[in-house]
C-alpha cells in the first residue's frame, strides 16, 4: 500500500534553488536530478520505512534518504502513519542543520 505524499514547503524550496543552480550549468542534469529525486519520492512512499534515522535533535522519527544517481543529495522525510512528510533536500557537503523541523 502506498501512503499519501506531503511535500513541505522548505523541501519545495530546496528543491527549486536546487533545480535552479543545475539549470544554469547543465540543463539536462538538472532534468535527470529532477527524475531521480521524483522516483526517490516515489519509492518512499511505498516503502516509508527504507530510509536511516537522521538523528537530528527535536526529531528523532526524521529520516533521510540519498538521491540515486545524485549522492551527494539528502533527502529528509518523515513516516507518518498514511503519510510521508518530505521536510527538506540538502546538499551532503553543506553544514547540514543541528535541527529540522517537519512543518
Amino acid at each position: 500500500m502506498s501512503s499519501k505524499l506531503h511535500k513541505g514547503s522548505r523541501f519545495l524550496t530546496d528543491y527549486a534553488e536546487i533545480v535552479l543552480g543545475l539549470s544554469a550549468a547543465n540543463p539536462e542534469a538538472a532534468e535527470r536530478f529532477c527524475d531521480a529525486v521524483e522516483q526517490a519520492l516515489s519509492l518512499l512512499q511505498t516503502h516509508p520505512q527504507l530510509g536511516s534515522k537522521a538523528g537530528f535533535r527535536g526529531a528523532p522519527v526524521v529520516r533521510k534518504w540519498v538521491i540515486q544517481k545524485f549522492p551527494n543529495y539528502l533527502l529528509f522525510y518523515e513516516a507518518r502513519e498514511e503519510t510521508v512528510v518530505v521536510v527538506r533536500l540538502l546538499h551532503g557537503a553543506r553544514n547540514l542543520p543541528p535541527e529540522i523541523s517537519p512543518n
